[in-house]
């Protein structure tokens, strides 16, 4: 992992136990993209101590990278997949937290539109907007009266220990009340966290918005009926839940009561509407109808025109943030986030200044963009190399399988844009939204088939759509009740089992 500072964490394990397992139970956090099925290589990392060997499904998944022990006798290994052969110590080499948490900061600096702590008594009402998104989690301190933000903080979301999507955590939900209680605490501890980290009084009034599986295991609501037929949520939510938070710094307990806005569906959650409510308000849209996608693990889209909302929710997986992919990483230091083409030769541009050590999902959709334009990759989706995979940089590089996760991915949100949008006109504005959504190429989405080549003129940017929309449903009651109207009312398209979604979703899967 060229570029990257590292520590060296000491663990201790028992035979059979993987070195994963062992790093959560030291107080380490783990990147496990698939849950922990290895399978996606995204919890790589060099190792040294009494371990089983590992096997070739293990070594396909280290992305090019020398598979032998270096000359300190540490390995590349996956942290799923590695076990200990023997009671006794092992040695991980993990990112410097430090070095990382400085790049956070920074990042959070750069994305947030106006950061200025208030200083205590200066009589402003505050309130605490949170977005909690399968990957990432953001919160924002709003002034009450004016509506404006003060302050910003954004963290990933911790539940990634159990999967890198909604499909994931509702499986280990389902395998283990310990799981389910775990996800809970997680996210809890993460946004006591933030609202400590923003300086927010005590009593502050809070508005949560997520899809539905992140806010059920905030509320502590059991997720697993949303995992199995007919896929109905226990609770929509538009209603205010009192939940126990630890204390950031101080420890102990506090209880809050936050406002959790109504959900569509199982799939379909008030962060979308959030986003839908902001996009109308703020006139980003313009000021008629639009279309809106969330592209990320769970692809919301929808259509609004009249005053009425039209729904669906896309089962794209982790792959278009870079989950599931053999070089995939979340945004982050080392992360290729974008990849172009200048005199014929590749560009790319890399997170924080330094070496690529792997590829995130806006870099994945540039690379693949780029790729059909070298007559790398066809139209079928097969790349044109003997054997079959293309570098970027050194231990950085697309494999047929990673092209056909994109594929897959890529045709189920396409198929549910397009579902979304019958009838609706082609010039009508197309809302890219979501941490994610909005830091994407509409050329590079077009290309690749993402989105309709006809609708990438017309596509409108709007970062944060979510935590800006649960600003408004915090300072204004007006807003609120749109929320609620909104999402009473949307005609919501099941997707599962739609013929003419599985017609147009085959349709969409080429290149």
């Amino acid at each position: 992992m060229g570029g990257e500072k590292t520590e060296t964490v000491t663990i201790f394990g028992r035979r059979g136990q993987t070195v994963d397992d062992a790093l959560i139970a030291a107080g380490k956090r783990v990147y496990l993209p698939c849950g922990g099925l290895g399978v996606c290589g995204g919890c790589r990392a060099r190792v040294k101590g009494p371990l089983t060997m590992p096997g070739p499904r293990e070594i396909a998944c280290f992305c090019g990278e020398d598979a032998e022990p270096d000359g300190e006798g540490f390995r590349m290994r996956l942290l799923c997949r590695a076990a200990f052969a023997a009671d006794g110590e092992a040695y991980v080499k993990l990112p410097d937290e430090a070095d990382a948490k400085a790049f956070e900061l920074r990042f959070a600096a750069e994305t947030a539109s106006r950061i200025m702590i208030p200083s205590p008594g200066d009589g402003r009402e505050l309130g605490v907007a949170v977005d909690i998104g399968t990957t990432t989690v953001e919160a924002s301190l709003v002034d009450l009266a004016s509506g404006e933000r003060v302050a910003f903080a954004r963290r990933e979301n911790p539940q990634a220990v159990y999967g890198a999507d909604v499909v994931s955590r509702i499986s280990a939900a389902a395998e283990s009340e310990g799981a389910a209680r775990s996800m809970t605490n997680l996210i809890r501890a993460c946004v006591s966290g933030m609202i400590y980290e923003l300086m927010a009084p005590d009593g502050a009034p809070v508005v949560v918005v997520g899809n539905t599986v992140m806010l059920s295991l905030f509320a502590g609501v059991d997720v697993t009926p949303i995992g199995r037929a007919p896929f109905i949520p226990n609770d929509l939510f538009g209603r205010e839940v009192e939940v126990v938070l630890p204390r950031a710094a101080t420890g102990g307990e506090r209880k809050i009561k936050a406002f959790l806005p109504r959900c569509v569906s199982g799939y379909f959650g008030s962060d979308a509407v959030a986003s839908v409510l902001y996009a109308k308000r703020s006139g980003a849209a313009g000021d008629g109808g639009f279309l809106l996608a969330d592209i990320g693990t769970n692809g919301e889209c929808a259509s609004y025109s009249a005053g009425k909302l039209r729904a669906a929710a896309a089962p794209a997986g982790p792959a278009l943030e870079g989950g599931g992919i053999s070089c995939g990483v979340v945004y982050g230091k080392g992360a290729v986030e974008a990849v172009g083409i200048k005199a014929g030769e590749l560009s790319l541009t890399v997170a924080g200044g330094v070496e690529p050590y792997g590829i995130c999902g806006t870099g994945l959709i540039d690379a693949a963009a780029c790729m059909l334009s070298l007559g790398v990759l066809g139209a079928d989706g097969r790349i044109n190399t003997p054997d079959g995979a293309f570098a970027l940089a050194r231990g950085v590089r697309i494999t047929q399988e990673d092209i056909r996760a994109l594929s897959l991915a890529k045709g189920a949100v396409r198929a549910a844009i397009e579902l979304t949008s019958e009838g609706v006109p082609d010039d009508v504005p197309l809302v890219l939204t979501g941490a994610f959504g909005s830091a994407l190429s509409a050329a590079s989405c077009a290309r690749i088939g993402l989105i309709p080549k006809n609708r990438a003129k017309h596509a409108a940017f709007v970062p944060e759509g979510a935590l800006r929309g649960a600003e408004l449903i915090l300072a204004s009651a007006d807003a609120r009740a749109e929320a609620e109207r909104l999402a009473e009312d949307a005609e919501y398209i099941e997707l599962s089992g739609s013929e003419a979604f599985e017609k147009s979703f085959l349709a969409s899967m080429g290149f």
